[in-house]
């Protein structure tokens, strides 16, 4: 079986990043909920926390959004003010993000170099945050080699959930919780939810559905946030090996306990491709993988073992 629980707390994620999807929570349930929206890590954040008295689920959204809002003072590239930006710069890290890095890095190496935070040269030879360009093969060879900024959209909305799966179990009260980190979620609480699998290129056409317990869940995709350039379409996820845009097979969703495991595995899959993603989740009983890919004839659904019984395909 799946054990989709946090240490200490629990959370899970619909599909609605690459591949998306439409939320439909099964609750167990109800009591006062707070609704919260804001703009963060440079993408919008959603909250929801519903608990026994309004006080609490007001409490428990400050403390999940305060946690949200130091996690982009930690982990931004962009902001001149955030403690990454200035590691970026030179500075040494405080002993919490330099504990953060070298999670994030530990990775490069377990995914056979498929999953490299410090890819911010690459990030910048094909313009994936200024004016998008095709760099030249001498630019890419330079940049590939070139591990010294660090990037944390592998990995930085993971860490930032984490830290907001953490607020949520200490605020008392708290029944259920619901946070939509740019399409990466993190619930907490009772239930279970289901998830309705969109079609990464038709968002709005049902494939199926998830029915999971308390867990974690990024998707990885190049379909929605590409860039057309000079006659070509690439892909904001990039392979750190040659410095190509990862293959555009589709998506794949990966469910894990932890949100931050959860958002580099994403991305490393996406780089490692279908095969290797799904032969990963058999080695490893709390890991769950969904792969969709494009087919001729319509959309291909494969999923790992452990989470088999948890999809339900359209009929």
């Amino acid at each position: 079986m799946l054990r989709f629980c946090l240490t200490r707390s629990a959370a899970l994620a619909c599909l609605v990043a690459a591949a998306g999807a439409c939320q439909q929570p099964s609750k167990a349930s109800s009591g006062p909920e707070i609704a919260r929206t804001v703009y963060l890590m440079g993408t919008e954040a959603r909250l929801f926390v519903e608990a026994d008295q309004r006080a609490q689920a007001l409490h428990a959204s400050e403390a999940a959004l305060r946690s949200l809002e130091r996690a982009e003072l930690r982990l931004s590239t962009w902001r001149p003010e955030a403690e990454l930006f200035q590691v970026n710069a030179g500075a040494q890290p405080s002993p919490r993000l330099a504990a953060e890095l070298a999670e994030a890095a530990a990775w490069t190496a377990r995914t056979d170099g498929a999953f490299e935070p410090r890819c911010a040269a690459l990030v910048a030879a094909w313009g994936l945050r200024s004016e998008a360009r095709i760099p030249s093969p001498a630019e890419l060879a330079v940049a590939v080699e070139a591990r010294t900024q660090w990037e944390e959209g592998g990995f930085g909305k993971g860490a930032a959930l984490r830290d907001a799966a953490q607020a949520l179990a200490a605020a008392p009260g708290v029944r259920r919780a619901r946070i939509d980190l740019g399409g990466q979620w993190l619930l907490h609480g009772e239930g279970l939810f289901t998830l309705e699998v969109a079609d990464p290129d038709h968002r709005d056409r049902s494939i199926g559905s998830l029915r999971l317990p308390a867990g974690s869940v990024a998707t990885s995709g190049n379909s929605e946030r590409g860039i057309e350039v000079e006659g070509r379409r690439i892909g904001h996820i990039l392979d750190p090996r040659t410095g190509q845009p990862a293959p555009d097979f589709g998506s794949v969703t990966v469910v894990h306990p932890d949100p931050f495991t959860a958002d580099c595995l994403a991305t490393a899959f996406l780089v490692l491709g279908p095969e290797r993603a799904l032969a990963w989740a058999e080695a490893e009983p709390e890991l769950g993988v969904l792969v969709i890919e494009r087919g001729p004839t319509g959309p291909r659904v494969r999923v790992s073992t452990e989470l088999r019984p948890h999809f339900h395909p359209l009929p």
